[in-house]
């Protein structure tokens, strides 16, 4: 079934959650210290399938991001993102971030519903830095995201609603595995619940929904599930619509 590169969201109500325990081991450690980050995942692995795609779009609804202040001195970050990636380990990704002491966030490193979009590649081993746009938007609204291949050249580019802010060559011309969901690093559990509306550009240039989703809660590195601390799960038929947060009783 073909589907419109943005696809018009539904409207609900902004969610007030409680505070998160203060608990620095909430997700057997998932904060900025040895890189040890939470993910709630949808996960489409092309690879071995036959398949590939020159695009991703994602529509993101963040209706609750709060992270809390850096205890050990490591920082705290929360995405709600996608990624386009590789066999060989190349990617883009982009989307909703709060934290990463912000500044801008009117003058606190944390808050309710100040939200950043971000971007960021890696490519040929190396890691372009992370852009943060400066400026912060409330939650409660849907904003669209694009990564795609327009010039079929491996030049890929990020487009924010109806901007396009950046492109990078040096990427393959089509990507085996797109993902969605949240990556969380905090010492202390953050609050987050999100929505996502996800689509893919075949080779013919038409977008579609995804074949496919694996649903997934992990470590960065441990393949066991952390269930108990985010969660993600369907909440429409097409794959890639998603909800996703933290703590897991969220979705």
């Amino acid at each position: 079934m073909q589907i419109r590169r943005h696809i018009p969201g539904l409207v609900l109500m902004l969610l007030l959650l409680l505070p998160a325990s203060a608990s620095a081991t909430w997700g057997n450690g998932c904060s900025n210290e040895n890189n040890n980050h939470c993910y709630a995942l949808a996960i489409w692995n092309m690879a071995g399938e036959g398949e590939e795609v020159k695009g991703m779009s994602s529509n993101f609804a963040v209706y609750h991001m709060y992270v809390w202040p850096s205890y050990n001195g490591h920082g705290q970050s929360l995405q709600d993102e996608q990624w386009m990636s590789d066999a060989a380990g190349a990617w883009v990704e982009d989307g909703d971030l709060a934290g990463t002491h912000y500044y801008t966030e009117e003058g606190r490193e944390e808050n309710p519903y100040s939200i950043h979009w971000f971007y960021a590649y890696s490519y040929n081993g190396k890691t372009i830095p992370e852009y943060i746009a400066p400026w912060t938007y409330q939650g409660g609204e849907w904003i669209g995201y694009t990564l795609d291949d327009p010039s079929n050249n491996g030049t890929w580019c990020e487009q924010i609603q109806t901007t396009q802010v950046a492109c990078q060559g040096g990427f393959p011309v089509y990507a085996t595995r797109v993902e969605l969901g949240m990556e969380a690093a905090d010492e202390v559990q953050p609050e987050n619940l999100a929505k996502s509306e996800t689509g893919v550009q075949h080779r013919n240039g038409n977008w579609y929904h995804w074949n496919k989703a694996q649903l997934r809660t992990v470590k960065w590195g441990e393949s066991g599930e952390e269930g108990a601390y985010v969660c993600i799960q369907s909440w429409a038929s097409p794959a890639g619509y998603d909800t996703f947060g933290s703590p897991a009783a969220e979705c």
